[in-house]
Parts: C-alpha cells; sequence; structure tokens
C-alpha cells in the first residue's frame, strides 16, 4: 500500500477516494450510533431552517458558520443524518488532498506523492467526529489553508496578501469552531519566530482575522441580533475553553496511542535526518510547536476528547507521514500501515451494531445518546424542554429559543424581573410548543406571572406540561 501511493496521479486519486467510502460502509448498513452533537446540529438545523436566526431567536453558542451549514443541509436534505455522512466523507477527501497539496507544493516533505493524504484519512479515521460532520471537522478546513499561508509567508517573506490570507482563514476557522481560537497565536509566535514580519504586516494578519468576525457582526447588526451574537458566542471563553480537573489519560490512549506513537517515531527520524534542507527542518519545527501546543491544550481545557483530538489530525499526520516516507524497509512500512489501518477501523466500528466489537468501549464521556422514557411517548411534536436534554429532539422538533439551557437559564431562572418575563412571553407567543418537559422545576413560577400559560397547559405529570 505504501508502495503504491508513493505516486500520485488519477489512479491513487480515484483509489483513496473509494477507500473513504469503504471505511464508512458500516455506517449504512448497520444502526449508525446518534451523537449527541448530531442531535444538536440536526435541531439547530431544523430551527434556522424555519426561519429562526441564531443567537436573536435561538439562544446558543454554536459557532455561525456552522450553523449555517447545518441550516443550508436541512434545507437541501432535511433532518438527515445520512447527509451528515456523506457531506462529511466528501469533506474529509477533499481536506485529505488539501494536505497533500500543501506537503507537495510548499516541498515540506522529502518525496512527493498520495502518502500523506492516505495517512490523513487512515488517521482521521480514530476519531469517529470525521464520521460526522462536526464543527471541529469543519473548522480543520480552514486550518488547513491557513497553515498553507503560514508556510508560503515564510518563504516569501513579504508577500503580504498571504499573511493577510493567513488571519483570514484562522477568522473563518474560529466562526466554525471557537477553540481554534489557539491558532490565532500560534501563527503569530511562528511569524515571531521564524519570519522578519513587520508591524504593518502584524496589522494585516489581525485585520484578515478580523474581517469575517466584522462581517458577522455587521450581519446581525442589521438583523437586530448584534448584541445576542456578542454575548452568546464572542463572550462565551469559558464554554470554549473549559477547564477541567485531571485528565483520563486512559481513554486518551485509547483514541490517540498508536498515533502518537507513530507520530513520535516520526520526528525522531526527522530530527536524525540529515538530507533535509532548512526550510524543511524549520517546517517540521512549525508542525511540532502546533502539536505540541495543541495536545496540551486539549489535556488541560478539553473534556469532549474526540472533539479535542480531530484537532491534531493535521499535525500527526505529518509526522506519521515523515516515519512512513523515511523507512527503508517499504515492505515492512505497508504491514505497519495496514496494522494501523485495521486497529482505527476496529476502534470505529465499535460505535456500529457488528458482532464481537464491544461498543462500552468507545462510548467514553457518554457521546453517544441514550433515550429516555419520553422518547416513546412524544414523536413528532413541538417541544420544549427545560434543561439539559437533548434526546427528546431526536424525533421531535424544537420549540421557542431556548436551546442551550446554560445560557438561557439567567432569564427562565428570574421571572420576577419583568425584561425576562416579557422576553419569555413574546418567545411563547411566536413559537407555543406542545409539549413541555421542565426537568428543572422552572415553569411554575413563570406560569404565575404568565397567566396565558396556566390557560394553556396541563400538568400530565411530574415535569410533563400538555396543552390542554
Amino acid at each position: 500500500m505504501i508502495r503504491f501511493f508513493r505516486f500520485s496521479g488519477p489512479l491513487q486519486f480515484g483509489i483513496l477516494f473509494l477507500l473513504i467510502w469503504l471505511f464508512r460502509l458500516p455506517l449504512f448498513f448497520t444502526d449508525a450510533p446518534l451523537m449527541w452533537q448530531d442531535v444538536k446540529n440536526l435541531a439547530l438545523g431544523e430551527k434556522l431552517a424555519e426561519g429562526f436566526l441564531l443567537y436573536r431567536d435561538v439562544i446558543d453558542s454554536s459557532a455561525p458558520f456552522s450553523a449555517s451549514v447545518y441550516w443550508f443541509l436541512h434545507i437541501l436534505f432535511g433532518h438527515s443524518l445520512l447527509a451528515l455522512y456523506i457531506v462529511s466523507g466528501l469533506l474529509l477527501f477533499a481536506q485529505a488532498q488539501a494536505f497533500k497539496w500543501i506537503c507537495s507544493s510548499n516541498d515540506i516533505l522529502s518525496d512527493k506523492g498520495d502518502i500523506p493524504a492516505l495517512v490523513y484519512v487512515v488517521v482521521a479515521c480514530s476519531c469517529f467526529d470525521f464520521m460526522s460532520l462536526s464543527p471541529a471537522f469543519i473548522s480543520l478546513t480552514f486550518i488547513l489553508i491557513a497553515l498553507n499561508s503560514v508556510f508560503k509567508q515564510i518563504k516569501s517573506q513579504n508577500n503580504e496578501g498571504e499573511i493577510f490570507a493567513t488571519g483570514l482563514y484562522l477568522g473563518l476557522a474560529y466562526l466554525s469552531f471557537a477553540p481554534t481560537l489557539i491558532y490565532l497565536l500560534l501563527a503569530c509566535t511562528t511569524f515571531l519566530l521564524f519570519t522578519r514580519t513587520n508591524l504593518r504586516h502584524y496589522l494585516l494578519f489581525f485585520t484578515g482575522f478580523l474581517f469575517p468576525i466584522l462581517f458577522c457582526l455587521t450581519f446581525f447588526y442589521v438583523l437586530d441580533g448584534y448584541t445576542e451574537f456578542v454575548s452568546q458566542y464572542l463572550f462565551q471563553f469559558p464554554a470554549v475553553f473549559d477547564f477541567k480537573v485531571g485528565f483520563d489519560w486512559k481513554i486518551f490512549a485509547f483514541i490517540a496511542f498508536p498515533s502518537v506513537l507513530l507520530a513520535l517515531v516520526g520526528i525522531v527520524r526527522a530530527v536524525t535526518y540529515s538530507r533535509f534542507i532548512i526550510y524543511q527542518v524549520i517546517s517540521q519545527r512549525i508542525m511540532f510547536i502546533w502539536l505540541l501546543t495543541t495536545i496540551l491544550i486539549v489535556t488541560i481545557f478539553f473534556k469532549n476528547l474526540t472533539t479535542a483530538f480531530s484537532l491534531l489530525i493535521p499535525f500527526l499526520a505529518f509526522f506519521i507521514t515523515h516515519f512512513f516516507q523515511l523507512m527503508k524497509k517499504k515492505q515492512l512500512g505497508g504491514y505497519l500501515m495496514l496494522i494501523f489501518m485495521v486497529y482505527n477501523l476496529r476502534m470505529l466500528y465499535s460505535y456500529t451494531n457488528i458482532p464481537y466489537l464491544n461498543k462500552s468501549l468507545i462510548n467514553f464521556n457518554n457521546q453517544i445518546v441514550v433515550e429516555g422514557a419520553w422518547n416513546k411517548k412524544f414523536e413528532h411534536k413541538r417541544v420544549w424542554v427545560i434543561g439539559n436534554e437533548l434526546s427528546l429532539y431526536i424525533n421531535n422538533s424544537i420549540a421557542t429559543g431556548y436551546f442551550d439551557f446554560n445560557l438561557s437559564k439567567s432569564i427562565l431562572a428570574h421571572p420576577e424581573f419583568y425584561v425576562n418575563v416579557n422576553h419569555i412571553y413574546h418567545t411563547l407567543s411566536i413559537d407555543m410548543p406542545e409539549v413541555i418537559i421542565d426537568k428543572e422545576g422552572l415553569l411554575p413560577a413563570i406560569m404565575e406571572k404568565i397567566p396565558l400559560l396556566k390557560n394553556h397547559y396541563y400538568m400530565a405529570e411530574k415535569g410533563v406540561y400538555l396543552t390542554k
């Protein structure tokens, strides 16, 4: 396999495309898992497709560009998990080709060929976020393009277009997945250490980064959602980097150990290889700094480790490619690649209902949706859930704009303030739910302030309110 992908051509291009879909076959022919993130993305896309505006009408901290993708997909395909799988497969292939193009066009690897694209796809298979269409996965597209601009800037030193483009793509990545904000600092550090970038170029860089953000600010200002966009997304830094105590090394090792091990060997092999030119050595140092910083951020702040691991894919793939390209025994490299691929696919297929694969090994962080008793009682209803319970949105639609309970709690938990009562009344008047699930016990106090709700709903059971 390694020998075949050492060359680049239409045959390698087609085989890699087929491999991506072969890897995904179990998702189409078995009961594919439903992740909490998928439920949220599909529900959000459906709500936005109904004409509601993110932040102003739908209280949520989702990134605007990613939310727009889910809105567009819902318009085209409806409430379809299959559409997410298909689009994510196409995007993975595009990212793999972009990664190969970055490596070959910038001469940052010893050989040119399709090995970088193959390695990128195989490493990505260890993370289920690449099977679905997560915001982190979407943002990696812009991170890769920004990396290409960084390498071109190192080559040219004074290319104003490239440094502006770097900031622009990092801004788009931030609007796709907020934690990618860390790459803004990494890009600045790269320019500071490895280029002679002057103050004017840094201003261009930050102008490029702010350009898409200012466009969003203008867009939401025109639609009267400026304040909500600022408060629910731009200023949600605790939600972006959620510090946690301790780190589950068992989980991280299960996901990343083979990839990290091969990457470490690749780093050692690259350092001891004496035929690299200075520019290639600088490129390796840049990728190492970005890899190390991302690992530190992941281990300190992230709770969802599969999403966090997806941010490591380009940097791990870079050094794993070094490992396979610099191996003297190509036949041994082919066997190692096969073993590496089988391990990652075994972990990926653990999500599905294929026999003899233990799903309990992979359901860390409780990422797979577990349906409750209410899911059997209510289907195809407009539901308002007061609390953190997304499973009800699997077969139901969101009613009201109180989607993210952590953000909307400041309104719902304080009906004693007139502004909050007015907000709740206005929201319910334009989007009345058929079912209200009150997991937090907040609705009785709201009903006391809005008697209209008492006349419209009755309590069917504790915490469950239905229309009369």
